[in-house]
């Protein structure tokens, strides 16, 4: 594919994507995945000397497959926003005065495609299963601190002990952030072994089928050959904030997000101009 007809496909694809997505899907199986939040646990959170908070920022996600999973990330269906993200997720960690707060992030782009560049690479290459990029480990991931610019949509708070507090602590500062990968090791990994180390056992994980075809107007583009690829296994912010309801709704946390937005959560523009350059640049630029 030469870059004009790459650049042209790609703006198609922009084009398509923005004009057709309805802001939330009317599907009997998203409105029963997302039952929960109708009922979601609140309530009172009391400080300790020694804590975890757990925040997620939840996109709720389509991921019956792979076509409207797409759909919905470039339009998140709760407030039609277009930042194109499945989401974040990250902690605060409280020892007496001390704080840290972050979690794990990377796909910058800079040395390495990212997932969506690295596919269109190999489609352009004529591979017969462009999609594998998507299992890819990168090798540009960091620790990003506070929040990555996201506001939570859900939190919770784990009391610990002096040890624990001790051991997360060396975890998070020795922890190897330079690897990132969608299917096995970004912020959801991070956070759930964080939880796991504090008692609590966070499940994250969903298979979501990948098409076959991508349809694009009246073009067919094959994403894989080998039925290897014929789906694939991600850690979810959407999964990993139902678990977090249930550890409330067990007793096995508190709820935090109101504590946190109360006195730690820094106020983001809700119309973050940076972010749209950087997603049309890489549309019209390329």
């Amino acid at each position: 594919m030469p870059n004009q007809g790459r650049n042209s496909y790609l703006i198609l694809v922009f084009l398509l994507f923005l004009c057709g997505c309805a802001w939330a899907p009317r599907s009997v199986h998203y409105r029963k995945c997302y039952a929960h939040l109708s009922h979601a646990p609140c309530g009172d959170m009391t400080p300790s000397e020694y804590q975890l908070v757990i925040l997620v920022c939840a996109r709720h996600l389509d991921y019956s497959n792979s076509q409207n999973l797409l759909k919905t990330m470039v339009k998140h269906p709760q407030d039609g926003s277009m930042d194109g993200d499945v989401g974040h997720a990250w902690v605060l960690l409280k020892g007496g005065d001390e704080i840290l707060e972050g979690g794990h992030s990377g796909e910058l782009g800079c040395e390495e495609p990212k997932y969506f560049d690295g596919i269109m690479d190999l489609v352009e290459c004529g591979d017969s299963n462009p999609v594998r990029y998507m299992w890819r480990t990168l090798n540009d991931g960091f620790f990003e601190r506070g929040s990555g610019g996201l506001s939570p949509t859900y939190a919770i708070k784990k009391d610990l002990t002096k040890e624990q507090y001790k051991e997360i602590k060396s975890f998070l500062i020795h922890y190897q952030y330079t690897h990132y990968s969608l299917s096995s090791r970004q912020c959801i990994s991070l956070v759930t072994a964080v939880g796991k180390m504090a008692g609590l056992s966070l499940e994250s994980r969903i298979t979501v089928p990948v098409s076959q075809y991508v349809r694009v107007g009246n073009h067919h583009v094959k994403m894989w050959e080998d039925p290897r690829y014929a789906k694939i296994t991600l850690m979810s912010p959407d999964v990993l904030e139902k678990n977090m309801m249930e550890a409330v709704f067990l007793g096995e946390a508190e709820y935090a997000l109101d504590w946190y937005r109360k006195n730690h959560e820094v106020t983001q523009s809700s119309f973050d101009w940076r972010r749209i350059f950087e997603r049309l640049s890489k549309v019209y630029l390329m």
